[in-house]
């Protein structure tokens, strides 16, 4: 269908309804359609993005007429109307229009254009109005001044004032005077963030000679999303100082640029990732909570994506130091006077656990002063509490409960003794339902044998007696800093009580 485009311009001169078919009339609001590219450098050329899908035949007319301070366009300009082709235009769709200054030859690389009046860009400056068919107007831009600010009327051909409606957010463009400009940034990314980068005139480029040829590809609009795995660590458990690590990966289309960081013990970043290319690195994980974080941009807009990795490394058995028993549920006095735990020596040189540090797998963390010494065969006890009269009868030298925080849950939790590298000397898992771990006010959970695994619940039982070590006769049951109740542990040895230090 051939379009009136006289017709759609005097609607546009004096605001009358268009004479154009409902079918045309796409709902654009300001903005949804920017310019980006000009030439007024002979041939006459717009290049134009829809930021939303145009309907098969839908009209855009564009104007070289300028703004009246008064409100409507200044006479003696032209028009250009442009037609989507049948099957429409998805978001991101770059069309140029081109030869605007010829009536017979102006054409476009897609849909149809038909040119009225004495349509034409000066190379002195001008101006480009967008409308749909109903009038409305949808875009403005202006190159024709010393700065980057409009006329403050359309006192010749080549000034104008900028019409209300156009002062939204997206809805125009100013520039200095070039002949020709292009938008030349980014073309993949948000609706939101391309239409903001192509306002940005640091994102434009000019020329004066006529050299410039504008750019038809079209724009990749989608989520600002970045495509971001990070994988789970694999491989053997460890005890010691073994460091494992959690592999962050991006794929080539995330074109990722920017910096790895991670927040743990080991707190740092991993430089820039290159976009566009396949890139991966391994950051170093603490037993708990490890945050990974990828900021920077990507070829979708802002790619900010992070992951948190809980590491839970099992018990390999190999150090001389275990947990061996500990009251995570105290009757005879609050939880927060009687919670203790007994660290054990099962081999045969003492061993000083100054600089290390107990915790669990979330963020309790409570580490030691030292020197602290847990003798060969020997026991020390650490307590949330050091005074013997309010905690129960445990005889801890001093408490952690003021200056550290660290507490035992009484249903779930899990105990981590770690050395001064950040390396698990041992680890219980304690609780939880179908878990297999027995439970009970007041009495202590005892490992049933020094050299068995003790993130094993078969290995633990419910003290039924209360043994030495503990200070008067009544209360709860347990045996603290001393062997425990079963034969597999021998002989009751020497009591040491020894309590944690502040930092």
């Amino acid at each position: 269908m051939v379009r009136n485009c006289g017709a759609l311009f005097l609607a546009i001169a004096i605001a009358v309804v268009p004479l154009v078919p409902s079918s045309a009339l796409a709902a654009l609001e300001v903005g949804d359609v920017q310019i980006v590219g000009y030439r007024s450098a002979q041939p006459d050329c717009i290049a134009f993005v829809t930021w939303t899908n145009l309907p098969g035949g839908t009209d855009l007319v564009f104007t070289d007429s300028g703004w009246l301070s008064a409100g409507g366009f200044r006479s003696g300009e032209g028009c250009v109307c442009w037609t989507a082709p049948a099957d429409g235009l998805r978001a991101g769709s770059v069309v140029v229009l081109t030869n605007l200054q010829d009536s017979a030859g102006a054409g476009c690389d897609t849909g149809t254009v038909q040119r009225s009046g004495a349509f034409g860009l000066s190379t002195e400056g001008d101006q480009v109005f967008i409308t749909n068919a109903t009038c409305s107007l949808v875009f403005g831009l202006d190159f024709n001044g010393a700065d980057r600010a409009w006329d403050p009327d359309a006192s010749s051909a080549s000034t104008s004032a900028l019409p209300p409606p156009l002062s939204a957010p997206g809805g125009n463009l100013a520039f200095r005077h070039a002949d020709n400009g292009q938008y030349s940034g980014k073309r993949a990314g948000s609706a939101g963030d391309l239409r903001a980068a192509v306002l940005n005139a640091a994102n434009w480029t000019f020329d004066n000679t006529g050299a410039l040829s504008l750019d038809s590809t079209d724009f990749s609009v989608g989520a600002a999303v970045p495509m971001l795995t990070v994988e789970e660590p694999s491989g053997m458990p460890w005890v010691g100082n073994a460091i494992e690590y959690a592999t962050v990966r991006g794929s080539a289309n995330a074109e990722i640029a920017g910096t790895i960081s991670w927040s743990n013990r080991f707190t740092g970043a991993a430089g820039v990732c290159d976009a566009g290319h396949e890139w991966s690195f391994n950051a170093p994980l603490e037993v708990g909570t490890n945050v990974l974080m990828v900021t920077g941009t990507n070829g979708m807009g802002e790619a900010d994506a992070g992951v948190a990795i809980i590491r839970r490394m099992a018990y390999g058995g190999a150090g001389p130091l275990v947990i061996s028993e500990f009251m995570c549920d105290p009757a005879a006095v609050a939880d927060n006077n009687g919670e203790w735990l007994e660290i054990y020596n099962r081999g045969e040189s003492d061993v000083d656990i100054g600089g290390w540090s107990i915790g669990d797998l979330g963020t309790d963390r409570c580490f030691i002063a030292g020197p602290l010494t847990v003798p060969a065969g020997g026991f020390v006890v650490l307590g949330v509490n050091a005074d013997p009269d309010t905690n129960g009868g445990v005889p801890v030298e001093c408490d952690w409960g003021s200056a550290f925080d660290f507490q035992l849950a009484n249903a779930q939790d899990e105990l981590l003794l770690l050395d001064p590298g950040g390396g698990v000397a041992c680890i219980v898992e304690y609780g939880g339902e179908g878990t297999g771990w027995q439970s009970g006010a007041g009495r202590s959970l005892c490992l049933s044998d020094p050299s068995a695994d003790p993130n094993d619940p078969a290995n633990w039982i419910v003290a039924a007696e209360r043994l030495p070590g503990y200070q008067g006769e009544a209360g709860d049951c347990g045996s603290p800093g001393g062997a425990n109740e079963t034969g597999s542990w021998g002989a009751r040895g020497a009591v040491f009580i020894i309590g944690m230090r502040g930092p």
